[in-house]
């Protein structure tokens, strides 16, 4: 059984979506069934009867009684900016001549690690590179990237992130011999489908030549694999303006981590970018504040189990309007070695970076305020509260 080939079916969504005749904000049930939770989030979303104020309040409700107060955080690396993607929208696309190239060293990697560990107090951090062709590079980058993952798990992070893109079985099975069995828990696989609509993908995604990007099917089955090895961790993703049928991501994305939840998988993300300037580009937000709202709180009261997340890509503002509806906040540079220049604040330089980011704190200026504000705790890092009382039991 599969996504793609089993479940996969805005069609039939659509249809049992018109079928519902009402919604219950109120309601405790988790639906379990891709389909029809499918259904009930693209109902929920296109219904003009139902509030977006009124559906904030239902989704604080589930999210908090399924996940408490608790909030997941990491931080991104980016080892490097090279890509051989074509994608239209992004700055590390492979013909972005303006872009500058970077490729991260052993002792960056090293350096960072130790940087966010000691200085930054984090438990959670994400490695991310470009995606590749040739079999060759393919291999390669997922030999750094389980070397990387190896490192922070060593180093002594909790919870270690990769997104590299797609992957097929083979080049899974280099990563894996970097994680021990008894450490897969802690390990997630970050493949965005981008979006569900396979039309749309292959217009935005897809040049000629390149062979794994332009592949719907195998990004979607990437998920699929990574379960059969024995890992059970997922974010899954739509990058929202891709697809001007706004419902039918929220349909995607709600069908797959159903079904996710339905085979072996643990915990899945959501991820929900938006289209931002980068260098080279043309692309402007074509889903305003308002309308990503709305999607982040149907997936919170849908899939109250997953955990939305948000990253610095976003506003300050809007971090704080959606924080109880979230289930993970990720700020970071995507800057190759964007750690090691300024340790007071993030670079945000577009000659380097895969795109611009709207919040430029350190992470850990970034939780501290949360944790101060509000009644979040955030899970992977270290509060300062925490590091008082390890302080306190070292120094007896």
């Amino acid at each position: 059984m599969s996504f793609y080939t089993d479940v996969l079916n805005y069609e039939k969504v659509k249809t049992l979506a018109a079928d519902i005749d009402q919604i219950d904000l109120s309601t405790t049930e988790i639906i379990k069934d891709p389909d029809i939770a499918a259904a009930t989030a693209l109902s929920i979303y296109n219904n003009a009867d139902i509030s977006t104020e009124a559906l904030i309040e239902a989704g604080k409700r589930r999210k908090k009684a399924y996940r408490k107060n608790n909030i997941i955080g990491f931080v991104p690396i980016y080892l490097t900016n090279h890509c051989d993607g074509e994608c239209k929208m992004c700055g590390m696309r492979k013909n972005n001549d303006s872009l500058v190239r970077q490729f991260s060293t052993p002792s960056m990697i090293d350096e960072q690690l130790k940087f966010l560990y000691e200085q930054q107090h984090m438990r959670g951090v994400a490695f991310l590179t470009g995606e590749y062709n040739d079999g060759f590079a393919r291999s390669a980058n997922a030999f750094i990237v389980g070397y990387a993952l190896r490192r922070a798990l060593d180093f002594g992070f909790k919870t270690v992130y990769m997104n590299i893109g797609s992957l097929q079985p083979e080049y899974m099975e280099i990563i894996a011999d970097f994680i021990k069995p008894e450490d897969r828990h802690r390990v997630a696989m970050c493949v965005n489908q981008e979006t569900y609509n396979e039309t749309m993908y292959t217009r935005f995604m897809a040049q000629e030549g390149d062979a794994f990007k332009a592949n719907f099917k195998n990004r979607i089955d990437s998920h699929d694999s990574w379960s059969k090895m024995g890992f059970v961790s997922h974010q899954i993703g739509s990058l929202l303006g891709v697809n001007k049928d706004v419902g039918e991501e929220v349909a995607g994305l709600i069908a797959h981590a159903k079904y996710l939840m339905s085979t072996t998988a643990k915990t899945v993300f959501f991820s929900l970018p938006r289209l931002n300037p980068a260098l080279g580009t043309s692309n402007k937000k074509l889903v305003q504040d308002d309308a990503l709202v709305r999607v982040i709180a149907t997936l919170a009261f849908v899939a109250p189990e997953s955990a939305v997340m948000m990253t610095t890509r976003e506003t300050r503002e809007l971090q704080d309007q959606v924080m109880p509806l979230l289930g993970c906040l990720a700020p970071g540079t995507p800057e190759v070695g964007g750690y090691l220049n300024d340790p007071q604040m993030m670079p945000n330089n577009e000659k380097v970076a895969q795109f611009r980011i709207s919040d430029t704190r350190m992470p850990r200026d970034t939780f501290e305020r949360v944790e101060a504000n509000t009644e979040f705790n955030i899970l992977d890092f270290v509060s300062e509260n925490n590091r008082a009382e390890t302080e306190l039991v070292a120094n007896h």
